[in-house]
């Protein structure tokens, strides 16, 4: 910590440049990063959060990779569904700016699609329930799976780790029980 508190004061106040050629010791300001694995030490709570985000990770990247196909597959559908109108020329005119438009205003927007259904609604009925049916699709069903999966595994890795603890204070306990009775048992043979 101190190398790296040394290199800061010279690179603020005598200049960067005397510091630029020493780019290994620049590498020691990541260390500074490490120093963060000691919030984990006093806050179990988030250690909780982060292992339970660790054992769920497979089943999130399963998720992510079908959320991806699904807005692949319905931006590919909505740009040839709006070719020929107004909304389709200035949000789905490419397959790209069909799948950020789906993803950006559909699935992870707060309003979920609500003014570009409203958009579609002024194009044609069947547009507007297209993209109703999309964000129901995905931003309901899709990332509503997503928050209940983190939640139940978190919830399980803190149940797993509080039956752990009440394991090693209840081993503890006996063998303070057994040190007892040794220590005792031994002293009233005598």
């Amino acid at each position: 910590d101190s190398v790296v508190l040394v290199m800061m004061l010279l690179e603020a106040y005598v200049g960067p440049s005397v510091v630029h050629d020493l780019r290994l010791v620049r590498g020691l300001r990541l260390l500074r990063l490490m120093r963060m694995v000691r919030i984990f030490k006093y806050c179990p709570e988030l250690m909780t959060v982060v292992r339970g985000l660790g054992s769920a990770l497979r089943a999130i990247v399963v998720i992510c990779v079908f959320l991806s196909v699904i807005i692949y597959f319905c931006g590919v559908f909505f740009r040839i569904l709006l070719e020929s109108t107004e909304l389709g020329n200035k949000k789905f005119d490419t397959v790209p700016s069909a799948m950020g438009t789906l993803l950006l205003d559909c699935t992870l927007s707060g309003a979920k699609g609500v003014h570009l259904i409203r958009d579609a609604y002024k194009e044609g009925l069947f547009y507007a329930l297209f993209l109703l049916l999309f964000v129901l699709l995905s931003g309901i069903t899709i990332m509503g799976t997503l928050t209940g999966l983190l939640v139940q595994t978190v919830r399980t890795v803190a149940d797993v780790e509080k039956e752990e603890q009440t394991i090693r204070r209840m081993t503890q306990q006996i063998d303070e029980v057994w040190e007892y009775i040794s220590t005792h048992g031994a002293a009233s043979d005598t």
